[in-house]
């Protein structure tokens, strides 16, 4: 067998050699398509823990849901750890929301009255509450405004006879308050000692008056007499 016969052997079984792992190739990756087809990923129905956690690309907590005093919670991080916003469970069993500021200074928050209804409150970076609204004991709104330091400035609320009622304060006193009933509408003006100085309204028997006292609350002059 001269040297180019030799050659040509050679090649023949090189061409058989690699015929047979483009076959095997061929088999393994055909295989694994048809195996990738029938695997059905499944989502679970449940799944349970004692606390769920996101994080961010650097690990850093930015949301966690879990138990916290026989109710469940949900807060909001900031990327340096900071709480933002809480969904909790108030100590009556009524739901609330809490939002932060980027100091963790409560800001906002709603939740229920004792009575029952709804409650929102707004505060200052001091954490005085300068606005509030929600429902009354007997399921009546009001809203209240308040100066820096959680002192009234006004309120919106009903009398006891279901009419409305406005009244405006000074160092949480209040100096004039507005009310309507079914006779009409009353106004009556305070001085600092929470005494009647000056009244002007509707009768029950739904006639005019104005009346002004001194500071001890004694009448002064009264129309009609």
């Amino acid at each position: 067998m001269n040297q180019l016969e030799q050659r040509l052997l050679k090649l023949e079984k090189s061409v058989k050699l690699y015929r047979y792992f483009f076959g095997l190739s061929v088999i393994v990756a055909v295989s694994i398509v048809l195996m990738s087809h029938k695997t059905q990923q499944t989502v679970p129905d449940l799944v349970q823990a004692k606390e769920f956690q996101v994080v961010d690309n650097f690990g850093n907590v930015v949301v966690s849901i879990k138990k916290e005093d026989g109710g469940g919670k949900l807060t909001t991080f900031s990327s340096n750890g900071k709480k933002l916003v809480s969904l909790i469970t108030t100590n009556g069993g009524g739901g609330g929301i809490s939002s932060y500021d980027e100091d963790e200074n409560l800001i906002f928050k709603v939740t229920k009255t004792e009575g029952g209804g709804g409650y929102l409150a707004v505060l200052n970076k001091n954490s005085y509450e300068i606005a509030e609204m929600g429902a009354t004991t007997d399921q009546a709104g009001y809203i209240r405004t308040n100066n820096k330091y959680a002192k009234t400035l006004g309120l919106i609320s009903n009398t006891d006879g279901g009419g409305g009622y406005f009244s405006l304060s000074s160092g949480d006193q209040q100096v004039i308050r507005l009310s309507t009933n079914s006779a009409g509408g009353r106004v009556g003006v305070y001085n600092g000692n929470n005494q009647r100085v000056a009244y002007v309204g509707a009768q029950d028997d739904k006639t005019g008056n104005i009346t002004v006292y001194n500071n001890n609350g004694d009448i002064l002059a009264t129309l009609p007499k």
